[in-house]
């Protein structure tokens, strides 16, 4: 998903990069003079219907909120995002 995800978005000249923690990966974009988490993975209907829209352009803080499990990163790795 995030491969996939970050050639969309270079491709619209959006710009964005990929955060990987030990289990899992996930994009990252600049939106409105920020960065913005996007889990496409966990945003799939179908694999994780309780995660509906849960991991969709939100900030690290919020990420936090929601998952410190899956989604713990080294923060000194992604200086953007602190």
């Amino acid at each position: 998903y995030a491969d996939a995800f970050a050639l969309i978005l270079d491709r619209l000249g959006i710009r964005n990069f990929k955060v990987s923690s030990e289990n899992h990966i996930w994009n990252v974009v600049y939106i409105d003079n920020g960065w913005l988490h996007i889990d496409s993975t966990w945003d799939d209907d179908e694999n994780n219907i309780n995660n509906r829209d849960n991991f969709y352009m939100i900030n690290t803080k919020k990420l936090y909120e929601l998952d410190t499990v899956e989604h713990t990163f080294d923060k000194e790795s992604y200086l953007e995002l602190k």
